[in-house]
């Protein structure tokens, strides 16, 4: 019989094996948290180049004359230069379009170069780099050790000449797409015509780097509907960020604005009444004056009374995911029965499509939702608007589709709420052109 040594352990063989099979078990595990916690991370270089690789794929993917407003996170120390077709230098004046705006100057007798990474002098050809942000904006992406990524022709597959374009708030043009990081996610907006794509963080309206804005400001935008009432209704996904970005824009450019978004609900809910659910998410009010309520109980305004209360010239109508699932028929009746309330009403609807989520097994399945929502908004008489242009938010690591995260936006931290965001600045600025 043997005996174990005084003060020391006997282990069989079965029982090593088991314990080496745990701990790599446990690196695993730790691996893979590691790497799901670094997808919401966004203080982080690991997270602006990976970012930066989505941008460049997006670019890429996106059609001529398509236009969007994108979120993007980065990271303070980096900045993004774009530079154009037919130039192997770049200067003059950009405004980047900050709140405050800041006025970068290159000058003409001492240029930024285009960098080797971008090709050879000869074929002069677009490109997109990452740099290590410089002091001098005329030193961006000069110094190789400080470019991270450049992204030229053979990674779009087509030539792309990169500008600033004009940006919607007075006189703001640049020659060159210039994206500074900051310490929080920002809005980009993008737009694509042939080979030239606009960047830049106020709204694009020119498709050439030519100014062509007029001096207008923020107010200005609304003049021609000044005091116009707005009535925003939709569901859980206008209770967050979303829906305070769309509120905010209109309240703050001279609409009388209110909005009225319960949790779970469909069209349905605004002409039948249905209950609130206070196991979900409740119901949230926001009216014009600031004030808000947020019942827990009772019945979801009808709509006939919502639009006698308000009487309003515009109606937003914001729907998410909540009608997936249902019979073609019903999501047709629903929206039918919901516009057949505007007859005669003098009110310009606009019908927000979903947008993008892990609810749908993938793409395909989220556009014939998609369709089915179009064709019928259109039907009843609503300008529907595509949310698939100003969504882009990978919900599950490296698509939107087909998994089981959580729908709302707010829920996936800084960067779920900057998509949010570009979401509803992107719709907003669908709508105005339309209604100026």
């Amino acid at each position: 019989m043997n005996k174990k040594a005084q003060g020391g352990i006997e282990l069989s063989t079965s029982t090593i094996i088991k314990l080496v099979v745990a701990v790599l078990a446990l690196i695993v595990l730790w691996t893979i948290g590691a790497n799901l916690m670094n997808i919401f991370i966004t203080d982080s270089e690991d997270a602006t180049l990976r970012n930066f690789e989505r941008l460049a794929s997006t670019i890429k993917d996106m059609n001529d004359g398509k236009y969007m407003a994108y979120p993007l996170y980065v990271d303070e120390d980096y900045v993004i230069v774009g530079y154009p077709t037919g130039e192997n230098e770049i200067s003059g004046e950009c405004d980047y379009g900050t709140s405050e705006a800041v006025t970068l100057s290159i000058p003409k007798d001492s240029p930024n170069k285009k960098p080797l990474l971008c090709g050879t002098s000869a074929e002069r050809e677009g490109c997109l780099c990452l740099c290590k942000k410089t002091k001098d904006p005329k030193e961006y992406c000069q110094n190789e050790e400080e470019i991270v990524s450049c992204k030229t022709a053979k990674d779009f597959e087509k030539e792309i000449s990169f500008v600033g374009g004009v940006y919607r708030y007075g006189e703001r043009s640049c020659p060159y797409a210039l994206l500074l990081g900051t310490a929080e996610s920002q809005s980009v907006y993008i737009k694509r015509n042939e080979n030239t794509v606009n960047m830049c963080t106020f709204e694009c309206v020119s498709t050439t780097g030519e100014s062509t804005a007029s001096s207008t400001t923020p107010t200005d935008i609304a003049t021609p509907s000044s005091g116009s009432s707005v009535l925003i209704i939709g569901d859980s996904q206008s209770m967050g960020t979303y829906g305070d970005t769309l509120y905010s824009a209109f309240k703050n450019n001279g609409y009388i604005t209110n909005k009225y978004a319960v949790c779970g609900s469909t069209p349905s809910y605004f002409t039948k009444g249905s209950p609130i659910n206070s196991a979900s998410c409740n119901a949230e009010y926001v009216y014009d004056d600031g004030t808000s309520d947020t019942p827990t109980s009772g019945s979801t305004p009808l709509l006939d009374t919502l639009i006698k209360e308000h009487s309003p010239a515009l109606l937003v109508v914001t729907f998410a995911s909540n009608m997936y699932g249902s019979s073609e028929e019903t999501i047709q009746s629903s929206i039918a029965t919901f516009t057949e309330k505007l007859e005669g009403q003098n009110v310009n609807c606009y019908w927000v499509g979903p947008p993008q989520g892990p609810r749908y097994d993938d793409l395909a399945d989220y556009q014939q939702y998609k369709e089915i929502i179009k064709e019928s908004a259109e039907t009843g008489g609503c300008t529907f608007i595509d949310s698939e242009q100003y969504t882009a938010f990978a919900f599950c690591g490296d698509t939107a589709f087909g998994c089981d995260a959580d729908v709302h936006f707010d829920s996936h931290g800084a960067e779920g709420k900057a998509a949010a965001q570009a979401w509803a600045q992107g719709v907003y600025a669908v709508i105005v052109p339309l209604v100026s």
